[in-house]
């Protein structure tokens, strides 16, 4: 059995190391001591500060930078021994999202008893990349562009899920330098919502990961989502909240 503090660190491991190759590879990644700051013009997506280890001040310049860019801080309780809601960082103030934190514990079965009716498509080529990003952006409200998406497939893989030759919903598996398998990105677009392809897109998932033999199989659940990824067998870890600038909502 894994102890908590280790499966919290890979968690965040997997998906800070997503955030930064983002960066790196699409625009900017800046390290500045304990502070983490990643952004890609005219993308969402991962556009945001977060701290290596302490909660810590935001310097001016970093600051600037921040504003200028609409990056947002993301929190969790894990890295600092406290909760992320207790005190927001100024000027970071208004919550955007909050999100659990959750591992899948071994044994982890390689075929599901679930008859799927979806296929997920791997996205290799520029058509398929405008897809995933329309996609994402109806089920999730904020951008990944296409060229984004096109860019940082040569470190992560990002696949449409189909259904009866519709495109519901998208997903991005990423498997990181630790052999963490990381669920990140799971959407269903509105029209197709209720019709249980959250959990079709998580299962099929699961059954790519675990032909990869990762380390541990973890993801981020929105409230909405998070009773689904329990009745699949995640366990909850920590939580996580991301806040904006008190003046841009």
């Amino acid at each position: 059995m894994k102890d908590k503090e280790y499966l919290n660190k890979e968690n965040i491991y997997n998906l800070t190391t997503l955030w930064s190759l983002a960066g790196e590879m699409c625009g900017s990644f800046k390290t500045n001591g304990n502070i983490n700051l990643s952004n890609i013009l005219n993308s969402d997506w991962p556009s945001r500060i977060w701290f290596s280890k302490q909660r810590s001040s935001i310097g001016e310049d970093d600051l600037v930078i921040a504003s200028k860019n609409s990056l947002k801080l993301s929190l969790w309780e894990d890295s600092y021994g406290e909760s992320p809601t207790s005190s927001p960082i100024e000027p970071f103030t208004v919550l955007t999202t909050h999100q659990t934190a959750m591992y899948l514990p071994k044994p982890w079965l390689k075929d599901s008893d679930d008859e799927l009716t979806i296929d997920l498509k791997h996205v290799k080529d520029s058509k398929e990349a405008d897809t995933w990003s329309k996609l994402f952006e109806q089920a999730f409200g904020y951008t990944i562009p296409s060229s984004v998406v096109k860019s940082t497939s040569r470190f992560t893989n990002y696949y449409i899920a189909h259904s009866e030759g519709e495109s519901v919903g998208t997903v991005m598996l990423f498997i990181d330098y630790h052999n963490n398998a990381g669920i990140h990105a799971l959407g269903v677009s509105p029209a197709f919502r209720r019709r249980g392809f959250a959990k079709e897109i998580t299962l099929a998932s699961l059954q790519l990961l675990i032909n990869e033999n990762p380390e541990n199989i973890f993801l981020q659940a929105s409230d909405a989502a998070v009773n689904l990824y329990r009745k699949l067998g995640f366990k909850d870890q920590f939580e996580m909240h991301t806040y904006s600038f008190s003046n841009t909502q």
